[in-house]
């Protein structure tokens, strides 16, 4: 769910990725801004993500990898 500000091009090419350093326990802590990097075969360009505010469960969803974890995890 990690979106930027609509005023930062994102015009990369396709075998570019996102990288970002500590995802999960951005997740786990609700962070709202989490730093990442654009890797092309050009070099690295930082960039800011932004994390919605999202519901415990909506975070737990995230955490487990998908719905269908999730429900598999609560039914244990």
């Amino acid at each position: 769910p990690f979106t930027i500000d609509e005023s930062v091009p994102f015009d990369y090419a396709p075998g570019d990725w996102v990288w970002v350093p500590d995802a999960k326990r951005a997740v786990e802590t609700g962070a709202s801004d989490v730093p990442a990097v654009i890797v092309t075969a050009d070099g690295t360009v930082p960039v800011t993500l932004h994390l919605p505010a999202m519901t415990d469960d909506e975070r737990e969803i995230l955490l487990a990898g998908c719905l269908m974890n999730w429900y598999a995890d609560r039914s244990k």
